[in-house]
């Protein structure tokens, strides 16, 4: 017996054994897999004979083996072990593979000239061992819940192949009305009915050629000669060559089978008020073939009652659905099911109207009391106003959850930019302050200068002074234009030199170099409709910077132009200035940067652009070059 400890079973270090008696195949067998395992152990045979002294003597979690060999085949090392195999054929043995797996193999891998069978090699190895891994667990877990099988109402007994009852659980000991000394003496065939005997012996001898029967029927008799009507599973274990044993599990269908005469009985007032029912009722046969219909089913199909018998139904199915529809048919004739209900269209015969019908069906078995299915009975309805409006409902459905959706990610967006904009106004607010208050710092100091040395310098400080007062509102004017670039867009017509004049004329006072040299280059006639309050910080805060960075030049020359286009307008701004490094030009907007040491500006005046261009959905271009010239152009949708 092989060692079942599931604690040694794995599949990183294997013991595998190779049964071949080609030696080209073993040593390219022995070569792929001492790459794919190289901490695992392989062992080479080369007949049935050598494997089995092997399988006697040592542990093996898995065996390849070759389907022909000299002494024998596959066949013979599968029935000899329970030690998974997996058998190697020829490339033209497919039959042969699939036909060893229905015989016990675990799997099979089918040779190739080049030996690209053995690149599967590792996959086979692991999900046959893994598999054989589940079987023992299962086998552990029966063990276990034999509880189970004492507290169950079913009938289970395992019986050796001499007949001997091995076990019997008490249900089976109290619907039969033995006892456990009673087993002693009784054998299988003694307990079934006289006339099933020869059926019931014929089965167990196919059980033990190792096929697994379900749901055969078949008569008990008990102690007191009562009949007892049991259906069952039954499969067999072969232990060793020597010994074997049956399990079956009956469950007692003496009342099913009772009610059933009685429903037989009874055929006759069911069939007349069938014909009645105001809903479609039908037969049909294993080849679902109609041999019964209500009226209102002939109708439904549109046929006469006469017409209808002996048509089948897959004849009435769109052929889009008709192997579905047959699939299903074959699967509730297989499973059984006590109800089935199923939804498919049919085409009318009388109007070629398609219309979706929703059927509930259940099996129909025949007279004889046996398991044996004759058909189905069905009922129907018409659900193709339900069916309509149903896949209306999914499109709203889908609809509205697309809008759902949709508001969300809006919604995030919109909580996005809030928690930016909080973000960017706490900044805002903190070196605001700090630049505010430098000013005032200022004037006071001065103030206090005046005080103390009123006779010296008096008219350079009040300069100073004017300078610091104009510092102070600027600062506070950029200030308010926050409030404004918050505020909703709204557009106005204005003309656009106007706003350069207003401009020119708030900024004067930051011109100290009396060389400085302003040029306009616009002279627009035309009004043009946008928001006049965030073209104006845009302008304002480009000059204010052009002014700043040409002030320490010989001539400095600003220029300051506007053009309307077709669908937008455009204004510049130019100076020869200082000029902006260009690894500083991607951050020049951002707020309170600066891209100069010496730079007495805020750092507000880009931030406040390119948030008024946001809100424009206008778009800026920055050309500088470092001490030489900056060009900053403004494209404005209309």
């Amino acid at each position: 017996m092989q060692n079942t400890d599931l604690s040694t079973v794995t599949t990183n270090a294997v013991n595998l054994l190779l049964i071949e008696d080609d030696l080209v195949d073993q040593r390219v067998f022995k070569k792929a897999f001492e790459k794919s395992f190289p901490e695992s152990t392989l062992t080479i045979v080369n007949s049935i004979s050598e494997a089995r002294e092997k399988l006697a003597s040592h542990y093996f979690e898995i065996i390849f083996c070759d389907f022909y060999l000299g002494d024998g085949s596959a066949l013979d090392i599968i029935s000899f072990t329970d030690v998974p195999v997996v058998v190697v054929t020829g490339s033209n043995e497919l039959d042969t593979a699939i036909n060893t797996m229905k015989m016990g193999a675990k799997d099979y891998l089918i040779k190739d000239y080049n030996n690209k069978h053995l690149e599967l090699m590792p996959i086979v190895v692991r999900r046959t061992i893994e598999a054989h891994l589940n079987e023992l667990k299962v086998k552990l877990a029966n063990e276990r819940f034999k509880d189970l099988f004492e507290n169950t109402n079913d009938l289970i007994q395992s019986v050796t192949d001499d007949g001997s009852f091995q076990y019997v659980n008490p249900s089976w000991l109290k619907t039969l009305g033995f006892s456990q000394d009673d087993l002693e003496h009784l054998r299988e065939v003694d307990i079934i009915h006289q006339n099933d005997k020869e059926k019931y012996l014929l089965l167990m001898e196919e059980i033990r050629k190792g096929t697994e029967v379900h749901d055969f029927e078949i008569r008990l008799i008990n102690k007191t000669g009562k009949i007892i009507y049991v259906s069952g599973a039954s499969n067999h274990k072969q232990v060793n060559p020597a010994y074997g044993y049956s399990r079956t599990i009956f469950r007692n269908i003496t009342e099913r089978k009772v009610s059933e005469i009685n429903l037989l009985n009874s055929e006759r007032f069911y069939r007349a008020l069938i014909e009645s029912a105001s809903d479609p009722i039908y037969r049909l046969n294993t080849q679902f073939d109609f041999d019964f219909s209500n009226p209102r089913a002939a109708n439904l199909f549109g046929c006469s009652q006469k017409a209808i018998n002996g048509q089948n139904i897959l004849q009435f199915v769109p052929e889009n659905y008709t192997e579905k529809v047959k699939k299903h048919y074959e699967k509730v004739l297989k499973d059984k099911p006590d109800q089935d209900y199923y939804e498919f269209p049919i085409t009318c015969q009388d109007s070629n109207e398609l219309i979706w019908i929703g059927q509930s069906s259940t099996i129909i078995y025949d007279q004889s009391g046996t398991s044996t299915i004759s058909g189905l009975h069905t009922i129907a309805r018409n659900i193709t106003e339900q069916k309509r409006l149903h896949e209306a409902l999914i499109i709203t459905n889908e609809e509205l959850e697309n809008l759902v959706n949709k508001k969300t990610a809006e919604l995030k967006n919109v909580n996005k930019e809030l928690k930016l904009s909080n973000k960017e106004l706490d900044l805002y607010l903190y070196h605001s302050s700090h630049n505010l208050l430098g000013p005032v710092m200022r004037l006071l100091g001065l103030v206090n200068l005046i005080k103390h040395d009123y006779a010296d310098g008096f008219e350079n400080i009040l300069s100073m002074m004017e300078d610091v007062c104009y510092e102070m509102r600027r600062m506070i004017e950029k200030l308010s234009w926050v409030t404004i670039l918050n505020e909703e867009t709204s557009k106005n017509d204005f003309f656009i030199n106007e706003v350069i004049d207003e401009v020119i004329s708030e900024t004067k006072d930051m011109i100290k170099n009396k060389a400085t040299e302003i040029n306009i280059k616009s002279n627009i006639k035309q009004s043009c409709k946008t928001s006049k309050k965030l073209v104006k910080i845009i302008i304002r805060n480009l000059l204010e910077n052009a002014i700043q960075f040409t002030q320490e030049i010989n001539a400095p020359k600003i220029e300051i132009g506007a053009k309307i286009r077709e669908h937008d307008m455009v204004v510049w701004v130019n100076d020869n200035g200082e000029g902006i490094p260009q690894e500083h030009l991607p951050r020049v907007a951002d707020m309170f940067f600066k891209a100069h040491e010496r730079s007495k500006g805020n750092g507000l005046g880009l931030y406040l652009v390119s948030r008024a261009l946001k809100k424009l959905n206008a778009t800026i271009n920055i050309d500088s070059k470092l001490n030489n010239y900056t060009n900053v152009v403004i494209e404005i949708p209309k």
